[in-house]
């Protein structure tokens, strides 16, 4: 019986050993658990935040090629509006001297008839 008690006891006392190392174990892995979490953690934040400024700067470039677009576009709107008053105005100056070729024209003819009418001759 002493035997057996023995035996008992020093089965009881190698559990506790095993259960003793098995819960050292759990902390072991649990901490370095926690420190890779939090590792992975801190490589997200990092990570987002260079995101972040990545979509930030493509969001400036988009904005900046939209202001040179509209930028392109008022000139060319007022070159167009610049364009279309030469054109106004070289018409107006085509008609005027249209204009005017056709009054010396008439008063051309007009000496010409009176030359006629008076009887002289054109040399």
């Amino acid at each position: 019986m002493a035997e057996i008690k023995e035996n008992s006891s020093a089965e009881e006392h190698e559990s506790y050993k095993l259960k003793r190392v098995r819960n050292k174990d759990d902390e072991f892995y649990n901490k370095l658990y926690a420190e890779e979490r939090c590792k992975s953690f801190a490589f997200c934040k990092k990570e987002g935040v260079k995101q972040k400024e990545i979509m930030t700067l493509i969001q400036e470039d988009v904005r900046s090629d939209k202001q040179k677009s509209f930028e392109l576009e008022w000139a060319g709107e007022k070159d167009a509006e610049a364009y279309k008053r030469k054109c106004v105005e070289d018409r107006r100056n085509s008609f005027a001297f249209h204009n005017m070729e056709g009054v010396k024209q008439k008063e051309d003819m007009t000496k010409i008839k009176e030359g006629i009418s008076a009887g002289k001759q054109w040399t």
